[in-house]
Parts: structure tokens; sequence; C-alpha cells
């Protein structure tokens, strides 16, 4: 593979970091290629040119952006193989599941729950907020909070965890 030369657009101290950075992230030769070209970008796009700042400033200025732009590399990578294993659960496969799990298991584990565990697992079905919850039960979101934790573990216990949403 040929890699990209960024001769008169960065130096080789800015070109270094960018590499060790990314290195340090876990990020491939290929996606700091990547990158690095995006790095370039938004220093060219800058009003105020990136080479008439003095090199104090670039100094303290350049690991900020790279660590900004690679973070950002890394939750668009995580967001893309989230909806890649969403994409690969199929509506048979879905529909097999749910005749794996039978009614009645569902129903015992809603009998263990109290009435307010109850009450606010009816709620998140409905689609309601944290906040509307406690707004609802007159009572803090973290009250909310704690106790959708444990009907969480309640339902992982049970072997129903890929039926919880984040």
């Amino acid at each position: 593979m040929t890699r990209n030369s960024y001769e008169g657009l960065l130096e080789k101290w800015e070109t270094n970091l960018i590499e060790r950075r990314a290195k340090r992230m876990g990020f491939n030769l290929t996606e700091t290629e990547d990158a690095m070209q995006e790095i370039v970008i938004i220093l060219l796009q800058r009003e105020e040119s990136w080479w008439e700042v003095p090199l104090e400033n670039r100094q303290a200025l350049l690991p900020a952006i790279v660590d900004n732009i690679l973070c950002k590399v890394i939750r668009n990578r995580s967001r893309r193989q989230r909806r890649e294993r969403n994409a690969s659960i199929t509506e048979d496969a879905l529909y097999s599941d749910v005749e794996m799990i039978r009614a009645t298991d569902i129903t015992s584990i809603i009998r263990r729950l109290n009435c307010h565990q109850r009450r606010i697992c009816t709620m998140l079905a409905a689609g309601c907020s944290i906040n509307n919850i406690a707004l609802e039960l007159s009572s803090g979101w973290h009250v909310v909070r704690r106790e959708i934790e444990k009907i969480r573990i309640i339902f992982e216990e049970a072997g129903l965890d890929m039926w919880l949403e984040e």
C-alpha cells in the first residue's frame, strides 16, 4: 500500500505525533491514514493558517485536535459495528427466539417484580423517559434509575438480557 505524503502540509513531528497517538488508541495503518487525512483537512479549513500559528501554540493545539478526531473515528466505528450487528438479526431469527421463550417464563419473571417495578416496566414499554416516569411516580429520577437496574438484573438472571434495550 502506498502511504500518503504530507510533505509541505505537515512537519515530520506532526505526522509522527498523529501516528503515535493513533497507534496508542489501537488504530491500524489504514485507519491512521484516514484519520490523518481528516486532520489535514481540518487544519486547512482553519480561518488562521495553521503554518502561521507559532510553533509552541501548534505543539499545544495539535494533540487536542488529533485526540478529538481519533475519538470521533472510534465512535463512528462502534456505531457502524452496532448497526451491522442489529442488521444481522433477521426476522426469522427473531421469530425463532420468540418461540423459544414461552410467555409463561416472562409471566413468572413479571410476577417476581414488585408493584412499583411492574409499573415502571409498563411505562418503559410505553416509551416513557426516566424523567417522565419519575414525575408520574412522584419520585426522583435516581430512584427510577435504581429500580430499572434491579429489573435489569432480574431479567439477566433469567437469561432474557437479549430483550433489554440500552
